[in-house]
């Protein structure tokens, strides 16, 4: 077996053009969301992708999206994003921005944009009109492009909701109404969240069709790799010790 080979063994069944991306990542092996999604997902149904903090959701939800590159999708005319995710804050939707860039860096168009508040509203104006493949952005800022007429979602094939728990329970759900109601009715609806509790299973319920139950760690499971320390530290001391 040649190096190439065997390098690409953990990735068989990842689409294959995210595979030098992950070898590139230093990826050895996927995570078991990121094995759940390619077992589960029949690129039909909603997907509802629940694991911990730091198991890999991102680049799961990834695998999936790339379904909406497929058939010559991205050659084709379009005036707006084929892939939209939202994210509840500025800092979250840029780091899923920045893991959704180098996933797709090897599949030509895939470009992927971010608009988000505190950002200047004239630059990414520009940025939408470069029409970006896969667009990640907050809430409250994607209604502003919608209604200044600057962004049009009309191409979106999978809509992805990050941290879902925060998005559906915060003082979002208005937001996403107004956005839902901008994007095809033929279209998936997959939700990412470390957690699902009852009264946020029962909004999804509302916009998902059958979801795909995809779970990687179990609620509540401590990472492997990831090591806990607890330090006791006196009350004088807990500024300085925060800071350092």
């Amino acid at each position: 077996m040649s190096a190439d080979a065997g390098a690409a063994a953990p990735f068989a069944a990842v689409p294959d053009a995210l595979r030098p991306a992950l070898v590139r990542r230093g990826f050895a092996a996927l995570t078991a969301v990121q094995q759940g999604i390619l077992a589960a997902d029949d690129g039909v149904r909603d997907l509802r992708i629940r694991s911990q903090t730091g198991s890999g959701k991102t680049v799961a939800l990834g695998i999936a999206l790339a379904r909406s590159f497929a058939a010559g999708a991205l050659a084709q005319d379009r005036r707006g994003p084929l892939a939209l995710v939202v994210a509840p804050t500025r800092e979250l939707a840029a780091q899923v921005k920045e893991e959704l860039s180098w996933l797709f860096a090897a599949v030509p168009g895939a470009r992927c944009g971010a608009v988000t508040g505190g950002t200047s509203v004239a630059r990414e104006q520009v940025q939408l009109q470069r029409r970006p493949a896969v667009l990640v952005g907050t809430p409250g800022r994607l209604l502003d492009h919608l209604g200044s007429g600057s962004l049009d979602l009309g191409s979106v094939k999978q809509l992805g909701l990050v941290v879902a728990d925060q998005l559906l329970v915060l003082g979002f759900k208005d937001d996403l109404v107004g956005i839902l109601a901008a994007l095809p009715q033929e279209r998936r609806t997959h939700l990412v969240s470390a957690t699902f509790s009852p009264n946020v299973q029962a909004l999804a319920d509302r916009f998902q069709r059958s979801p795909i139950l995809v779970a990687g760690t179990p609620a509540g499971a401590a990472h492997g790799d990831i090591e806990h320390i607890a330090l006791k530290v006196g009350a004088r001391d807990h500024y300085a010790a925060l800071v350092n």
